[in-house]
């Protein structure tokens, strides 16, 4: 109440402009992008729809496999979830298609949260699945013969106080450094 006195008593500008901030719009409410393997839904891979997400919006990954450009190597920076549709990772399978000579992982994760997918086949440096930065969820997720040449196979927490990886199963990940994962 104190600053709508301030601003009455600056005149009649001050209160134009105190209203027209009054009535701006307030923000969007979350959104849910669908993304199917086969390039349709609303984008048509997966940092498509990570490049017009933004904070509190969902990413729903239909059953099947995700391969090639925009499918692997995502880049997830904000509070995102990413998700199988139907919550089994054995129905949903990132396959990043990587290897010693052409080098891939599944996703770095900044705040975001993967739910519910199979990672497999990552081959990177750290984090041959996942990296996780500055924060991030896994859970209900596995990683399947993924490889990082330094740290975190299937998993490498960089930079994170408080990763968060629940309920993930790991089967033949490799690093020279915590093969499943990397903390």
């Amino acid at each position: 109440m104190r600053k709508v006195r301030e601003l009455t008593r600056g005149g009649p500008g001050a209160l134009a402009l105190w209203v027209t901030v009054s009535l701006a719009p307030a923000p969007a409410s979350a959104r849910t992008y669908l993304v199917l393997p086969d390039g349709t839904g609303d984008y048509a891979t997966i940092q498509a729809a990570m490049d017009h997400a933004v904070d509190g919006d969902e990413i729903l990954l239909g059953d099947g496999t995700f391969r090639g450009e925009g499918n692997r190597d995502v880049d997830c920076d904000g509070a995102i979830t990413i998700r199988s549709v139907h919550g089994d990772p054995a129905a949903c399978v990132i396959d990043c298609e990587g290897s010693a000579m052409e080098r891939h992982h599944g996703f770095w994760l900044w705040g975001s949260a993967l739910i519910g997918v199979t990672v497999t086949h990552g081959y990177d440096g750290d984090g041959g699945g996942v990296r996780l930065w500055e924060g991030g969820i896994v859970s209900r997720c596995i990683f399947l013969e993924n490889h990082a040449t330094r740290w975190g196979g299937a998993v490498m927490c960089d930079m994170t106080y408080e990763p968060i990886v629940s309920e993930c199963t790991f089967i033949r990940n490799s690093a020279e450094y915590g093969g499943g994962a990397f903390i």
